[in-house]
């Protein structure tokens, strides 16, 4: 999103997109000028799925502006994508869904091995925490400040490369690169990976599924510790939002060359690649609340409901408070979305506690349900050993 000076500058701006949105466009839908991104009572549960009712009501954003070649088309069934975003105030995070489809998958990057990261099929997100724009590549001065940038953390550019899954499976770990240090002469290449504390990769034929939670910090970030920059999410927060997706055609290619580099915005063609370098032009995107349409099912209680201890050795316990009785059943799920152990009781007053031996199942995060006449109860639980 270009920046002007005076309001006579951008009014300007909108009347030349708009005279030419049918030409520059060619009547593609672009992300939305601001993606509102709801908050969500009930997180996702990140397995590269996307059935949680949180998305549910979320409108898709497209990924179909073609950046490389500039202004090239493309068959949706070669290459196109979409997204959805949504925020959780309990948790402090933002969730993304992105659903690539891809006639080609190639994986195979190793990091300072292998061709660049974006040869590779990836998706590359784009974050300017405070929608402020600007040079973001180095830690820079003199000339190379004028350039790349004064602050590699006044925006993130995520590159994030995960292998495909094979035989229905999922993908947990991803590696996501960006750029740092004071120059070329000092480029430094982090991965981020545990900015994303969730990550799901599927596919499905043509279809490649990402899911992920993604920490937000700001542009004072230091990776020693990252805490200290971590952004408080809160409601009105608007923030500079671009997704990317990098394609590659050639499985026998070596070295690998990309393709094609689509976007969710359009920019001018002589920013054609310039999100990595600049984020004046990254989109823009508002945290609003939960609307009646995107709220979980009224089923949903969010108190009444207690796991200790949180984290936990393997040994659970839970406490429900509530006045139905009857059928009382507790599920256990683990990140993957697959039910790992359960237990069946019957309620006979408002307030039951009861153990859960979880010893067996290796350390991670997990997600207990208990139903019981009608309501749904749902909480986060940490492992922290296993066997």
């Amino acid at each position: 999103m270009m920046r002007f000076s005076t309001k006579f500058s951008n009014l300007i701006l909108i009347v030349l997109l708009f005279i030419t949105a049918t030409v520059v466009f060619g009547g593609v839908t672009v992300q939305d000028d601001t993606v509102s991104v709801p908050d969500v009572e009930i997180p996702p549960v990140i397995d590269g799925i996307g059935s949680d009712p949180g998305w549910a009501d979320v409108p898709w954003q497209t990924i179909d502006q073609v950046w490389i070649p500039y202004g090239g088309t493309l068959d949706p069934s070669d290459c196109s994508g979409r997204y959805k975003v949504i925020w959780s105030s309990t948790e402090n995070l933002l969730y993304f869904l992105i659903e690539v489809t891809d006639d080609i998958g190639v994986d195979g990057y190793i990091p300072g091995q292998t061709a660049d990261i974006y040869h590779f099929d990836m998706v590359e997100v784009f974050i300017d925490e405070n929608d402020s724009g600007g040079k973001h590549t180095f830690d820079g001065t003199g000339s190379t400040g004028e350039q790349y940038g004064y602050n590699a953390e006044n925006a993130f550019a995520y590159h994030i490369y995960a292998d495909i899954p094979t035989g229905g499976g999922v993908t947990t770990e991803c590696y996501v690169g960006d750029i740092a240090g004071s120059g070329w002469g000092d480029r430094q290449d982090p991965n981020y990976a545990d900015h994303l504390p969730e990550f799901a990769f599927r596919n499905e034929g043509n279809i490649y599924t990402r899911e992920f939670s993604l920490s937000v910090y700001d542009d004072t970030y230091n990776e020693n510790p990252p805490e200290t920059s971590r952004v408080e999410l809160a409601e009105g927060k608007l923030m500079g939002l671009s997704i990317a997706i990098c394609e590659n055609d050639g499985i026998n290619e070596n070295p690998k060359t990309r393709d094609n580099f689509l976007g969710s915005v359009w920019v001018p063609e002589a920013k054609y690649n310039d999100h990595w370098i600049d984020a004046d032009d990254f989109g823009a995107a508002r945290l609003v609340k939960a609307s009646s349409a995107v709220k979980e099912s009224p089923k949903i209680r969010k108190t009444g409901f207690n796991c200790f201890p949180n984290p936990s050795s393997g040994l659970l316990n839970f406490s429900l408070n509530s006045p139905q009785t009857g059928d009382l059943k507790v599920t256990v799920y683990n990140i993957l979305g697959r039910e790992v152990a359960s237990i069946n009781d019957f309620k006979s007053a408002a307030f039951i506690r009861q153990r859960i031996p979880l010893a067996f199942l290796p350390q991670g995060v997990y997600f207990v349900r208990a139903e019981i006449g009608g309501e749904l109860f749902i909480q986060k639980v940490t492992l922290t050993r296993g066997t």
